[in-house]
């Protein structure tokens, strides 16, 4: 539409591990959309001090790259982390008309919980409460709030407390649907799993990430019900 575009993304790949590039260049993808690299050091595990520190810069570079670039009208900053949609609010701040887009991403400190065993559950959201409070003065000054689901706009409006949430929208994650016959065989096997796909009265498909938030003992638990009430 027009837009111009320019995407931010740290020197360290995190899926992958490894360095992106050595310098924070900015390369132009296409004609109105630009990559902007910036350093933010590198980290081996997922879940430590490392990522801590590499948040920390990540805000840091950020800052200081961002006051060299032309003044955008909006920031779409994914949450998490924190510190870094709290970063672009005070960028926001500094720079009249720029607004600032929360995309809830993944709920942060809540992600948490779930990886600890109960006795400790209570004394970790003691722990972790600075970033609840964090959350709640993010989601008051955001200018709009996304995100992936109805559960998880319900977690930013919780976050915000008891200031409602002005401009909030759900962008649930979806696909394309593509026929059959749009696929392109890549062996026997796969060839015969869409025959018999096609042939069948019921399709599932999952669309998502595999882990331990999807219920998937669920959802086979209703194919094998159905299955036994068609062969009834």
């Amino acid at each position: 539409m027009g837009h111009e575009v320019v995407t931010w993304a740290p020197t360290f790949s995190h899926l992958e591990k490894r360095r992106r590039s050595d310098t924070e260049d900015q390369f132009e993808i296409t004609k109105n959309w630009r990559v902007q690299l910036f350093e933010c050091g590198a980290y081996q595990k997922n879940i430590g001090l490392g990522r801590f520190r590499f948040h920390r810069a990540a805000v840091a570079s950020f800052e200081r790259l961002a006051r060299t670039l032309p003044r955008p009208d909006v920031v779409f900053c994914s949450l998490p982390t924190p510190a870094m949609v709290k970063s672009a609010i005070r960028f926001a701040k500094r720079n009249p008309g720029t607004q600032v887009v929360i995309d809830v991403r993944d709920l942060w400190p809540d992600v948490y919980m779930t990886l600890l065993p109960y006795p400790i559950k209570a004394l970790a959201q003691f722990g972790l409460r600075h970033i609840t409070t964090f959350n709640r003065s993010i989601m008051r000054d955001a200018d709009a709030v996304t995100a992936v689901s109805e559960t998880y706009l319900a977690w930013a409006q919780n976050s915000a407390g008891d200031i409602a949430l002005g401009n909030a929208r759900v962008f649930m994650i979806g696909y394309q649907p593509s026929e059959p016959s749009d696929i392109v065989p890549v062996n026997p096997q796969v060839t015969s799993a869409i025959s018999q796909a096609t042939a069948a009265d019921l399709s599932i498909c999952f669309v998502g990430q595999l882990s331990h938030f999807s219920q998937l003992d669920t959802d086979v638990s209703a194919v094998l019900e159905q299955e036994q009430k068609n062969n009834c």
